[in-house]
């Protein structure tokens, strides 16, 4: 179920991914200081260099604060951190998420799917309606040939681009690139759990509607979320098979895969 990732990530980004992992899973608590980099290379069996570009990354991401003199203090990511963080975790082959983070992804979705839809015209003229049912079209017929998960999710994310654009609001595209792999991860959630074919024949009547002028967009609007709602359930059901806490599977550190801790 995961997302592809880059199996030829450069060291830093190594080290950046088993630092935010662990960070995540709470093995590295918020009020911690990391090891001095000295020994803290020495531990990981990196370079300084490399280790200071990961621990830059994670300073970009308000995940801990550097100060002279006092080392490097992490921070409570809920209360610093920002959606920057949640996507580049789902870059995180090795890491498995909590099914309440996830379960809190999908609630967080919910509020988001009206922001992209509310300010589509009431008639979408070309090219962009054939855009549109385009992707439709293809994520169906993807369907029928029996396509994965992955792959429904990744078309699906498309077109949220694609409607998010349509919308005009910098800020809705805006949230929506923030989005792009933890949204994909959720698709590909909702995908594992249902019929995809039946789900996205009705999917697809529903665009269809909209597309042929049958429908408005606020109409569009409630029959998506109605539809996504009558399959909570059994999404919930799939959530729960996930694990009760997150966890590294392996370390995201090549040259070192059993490494799972700092302690």
């Amino acid at each position: 179920m995961s997302i592809p990732a880059d199996t030829h990530l450069a060291l830093p980004d190594q080290i950046a991914n088993l630092l935010l992992a662990l960070i995540y899973i709470g093995d590295i608590k918020a009020g911690d200081k990391l090891p001095p980099e000295r020994v803290l290379a020495q531990q990981l069996e990196v370079d300084r260099t490399s280790l200071r570009s990961a621990i830059r990354t994670l300073i970009g991401l308000n995940l801990v604060r550097s100060v002279q003199g006092s080392g490097i203090t992490v921070l409570d990511y809920q209360e610093s951190g920002e959606l920057h963080f949640s996507e580049r975790l789902c870059q995180i082959e090795e890491l498995e998420m909590s099914r309440e983070w996830i379960r809190a992804a999908f609630e967080f979705k919910l509020t988001s799917v009206p922001a992209y839809l509310h300010a589509i015209p009431e008639v979408l003229k070309s090219p962009q309606r054939e855009e549109v049912l385009q992707l439709v079209d293809q994520q169906f017929s993807q369907a029928k040939a029996g396509a994965s998960p992955p792959t429904l999710a990744t078309i699906e994310v498309q077109l949220q681009k694609l409607l998010a654009g349509i919308n005009g609001n910098p800020f809705v595209m805006l949230h929506t690139n923030t989005m792009h792999n933890l949204n994909i991860k959720l698709m590909t959630i909702l995908y594992e759990s249902v019929d995809p074919q039946s789900y996205l024949t009705e999917q697809k009547e529903i665009f269809s509607g909209y597309m042929l002028g049958k429908t408005n967009a606020q109409e569009m609007e409630v029959s998506l979320l109605t539809l996504f709602k009558r399959h909570e359930k059994i999404v919930n059901k799939r959530i729960d098979e996930l694990p009760v806490k997150a966890r590294l599977i392996r370390s995201p550190l090549k040259h070192k895969p059993n490494m799972l801790s700092l302690a």
